[in-house]
């Protein structure tokens, strides 16, 4: 593209999906079937975090809260996928919920808060920092990466529809914000 210059940038990454960084410009990604967690320094050297096995993933999201990659799978059957956390800084890896459907993205707020959309069945689900689950927004398709907006509100990508959809500050029913796209994946 004119007036831009790409660089290969952790190029070790088979796969990759998404993309999250870390306040000390670390930059993480997975091989989406592989389970591998790269760490990329901010010098470019990149390294395996964590494997998590061979499967279908989505992740990892950075928590800026508790420093934890949080990572879904996605091939295990609808209501059988499990949430997992990966400390950014040891690569441990711990459950984090289970019984649930993939995650399609994750997000979360200053008060520690994760919100999680589920691809399967057009929701986005809230986990607070004790552990409890609510239902933040639903009735949508097929919904995937998301994010707040300058007042609260969360923009998710629905594929299942094809458009970006707002959830009001607090949660609720979603509305269309634009529409007309090619299966959108994420929003920023």
């Amino acid at each position: 593209m004119p007036g831009f210059t790409f660089v290969p940038f952790g190029t070790v990454i088979g796969g990759a999906r998404e993309v999250t960084t870390d306040p000390a410009g670390n930059v993480y990604s997975m091989g989406r079937d592989s389970g591998l967690i790269y760490k990329i320094s901010p010098a470019g050297v990149a390294s395996v975090l964590a494997s998590l096995g061979p499967g279908f993933y989505v992740g990892p999201y950075f928590d800026p809260v508790s420093g934890d990659l949080l990572v879904s799978t996605c091939n295990l059957g609808v209501g059988s996928e499990v949430f997992y956390r990966v400390n950014g800084v040891s690569g441990s890896i711990s459950l984090y919920l289970s019984g649930r459907t993939c995650a399609g993205g994750f997000e979360s707020d200053a008060a520690g808060n994760i919100y999680a959309s589920t691809s399967v069945g057009g929701s986005v689900i809230k986990i607070t920092p004790g552990g409890a689950i609510s239902t933040y927004s639903s009735g949508m398709s097929f919904t995937d990466g998301m994010d707040f907006g300058a007042g609260g509100e969360l923009y998710v990508a629905d594929r299942g529809t094809n458009q970006v959809k707002r959830i009001p500050s607090g949660g609720g029913a979603a509305t269309v914000v634009a529409s007309g796209f090619n299966l959108p994946i994420d929003v920023v």
